[in-house]
Parts: structure tokens; C-alpha cells; sequence
């Protein structure tokens, strides 16, 4: 069974941790990486190739709409 690969762009940490932490048993999602920071985000992003992208609107550097 393959996974669906997610990457966080969100400055609360708390919230990270929380997706993190719901998606930890699931086999069939992996988060691969996260980001505090927009343009970190659009580095890792285009490194980590993810699936899907889950992103705050409000972002330093780089909004959530413009990644």
C-alpha cells in the first residue's frame, strides 16, 4: 500500500505536532516535512516533492496563498 506524502507549511508549532501526532498510526499518510517559514516551505516543497500540501494562510516571508 503506497503513501500519500504531506508537507506542513504552518507557523504554530503546537498545530504541527497535532497533525503529526493524529497521523502517526495512519499507513497510508506519511508527513515527510514542515515549515514554520514560506520560502523554507517552497525550498522543501520543491525538494520532498510531497503529494499533498497542507498550509496556513498567514506565513512570514511568503504568504500561504502565494506557496
Amino acid at each position: 500500500m503506497s503513501s500519500c506524502r504531506f508537507y506542513i507549511a504552518d507557523m504554530d508549532d503546537r498545530f504541527v505536532a497535532k497533525v503529526r501526532c493524529a497521523v502517526a498510526g495512519c499507513q497510508t499518510i506519511e508527513v515527510v516535512g514542515n515549515s514554520g517559514k514560506g520560502k523554507a516551505a517552497l525550498a522543501g516543497i520543491r525538494q520532498l516533492k510531497p503529494d499533498v500540501v497542507m498550509t496556513d494562510i498567514p506565513l512570514p516571508e511568503l504568504d500561504g496563498i502565494t506557496l
